[in-house]
Formats: structure tokens, C-alpha cells, sequence
């Protein structure tokens, strides 16, 4: 049985845009992602989101236009917000915006939160609007006592412009549980 999970949801290479929420296993009695439906923002000097990494800083952050990786939206106004991921074109290139579990997402990897057993899929709602060709993922990892044991991904490369639901079936290794 998995004790932990590190999940990511990676944009395209372009200026495309991710828009996700309400992300849970469909066991019952699973623990609840943390942060999962996208409700707790911080609000200094804007709208950071909670119990997730992100590109936070990019150099223009702080000044207008305000380019942010990671922004606040409704997915079922007044009070029920999504997170909007998008990439960032700074200096000719384009910063990959990712939504991740895991605060080393860039660097060494590790699980992020305990899990109480073998769930097989995961399940959220996203839109999303490619740019010439391109695709969003949402990868799943699942360990036990730091070893990776299962996996799963979604991936989309086509304009979903309402929120519409996805499913990340997680495989587990043969004789690894």
C-alpha cells in the first residue's frame, strides 16, 4: 500500500493556459488533496495559492503588467475559485507555468503527502486552451518509504473551453506493493 503521492499538472511549451479544480481520489474515505479545490489563497500582494508550488517569482512579477504564472479564477462564481495555470514570455522565452505537490518540482523530487491506501485513479475538472499543437498533463506518482510504486498520467492537447471532468488511472508495479 502507497503511503504518499506527488502529483503535477505541466502547461504546454507556449502561451497556453490550464485552468483546474476540485481534484480528488475516488475511494471512499481517501484523504482529501490538500488544497484541492483551489479555495485557500493567500492575499499579499496578490493571490497566492496555498499547499502548492509554482513559479511564484518570475522577474516581472513584481512590476506591471503583473505576469503571473499562477492566478485566481472562478469556476463556479460568486465563491468558488479555480486555479489558472499559464506559461509566462519573459526576455523572448517562455517560463513553464506547473501546478505541483511537490516544493522540489524543479529539483530533487519527493512524495508530498501521506496517502492511506492503493487508490486507482484521480479525479478532477480542467479547461484549456493549446497553442499550436500543444498538450497538458497531469502526472501522478504514488511511494512507498521513498521508492516510486505506481503512476498515472492525463494527457490533453485539445481546446476544452468548459470546465470538463478528467481521470488519472494510477498503475501500480508488479510486486512492489
Amino acid at each position: 500500500v502507497p503511503d504518499s503521492l506527488m502529483m503535477v499538472i505541466i502547461v504546454g511549451v507556449r502561451a497556453d493556459t490550464v485552468t483546474i479544480d476540485d481534484i480528488q481520489f475516488t475511494s471512499v474515505g481517501a484523504p482529501p488533496i490538500p488544497n484541492g479545490d483551489f479555495e485557500t489563497w493567500y492575499n499579499y500582494p496578490y493571490h497566492h495559492l496555498l499547499s502548492w508550488d509554482y513559479p511564484k517569482f518570475i522577474s516581472l512579477d513584481t512590476f506591471p503588467p503583473y505576469y503571473h504564472a499562477m492566478t485566481q479564477v472562478y469556476f463556479n462564481p460568486p465563491g468558488d475559485y479555480a486555479a489558472q495555470i499559464e506559461n509566462v514570455y519573459v526576455g523572448g522565452i517562455y517560463i513553464p507555468g506547473y501546478l505541483s505537490t511537490d516544493e522540489g518540482f524543479l529539483g530533487p523530487h519527493s512524495p508530498s503527502f501521506a496517502v492511506n491506501g492503493r487508490h486507482s485513479t484521480l479525479n478532477g475538472y480542467f479547461k484549456f486552451y493549446p497553442v499550436a499543437g500543444d498538450s497538458m498533463e497531469v502526472v501522478v506518482a504514488m511511494s512507498k518509504n521513498g521508492q516510486w510504486i505506481g503512476s498515472g498520467t492525463f494527457s490533453c492537447g485539445d481546446s476544452v473551453t468548459e470546465f470538463q471532468p478528467f481521470s488519472v488511472p494510477i498503475f501500480y508495479g508488479y510486486g512492489l506493493i
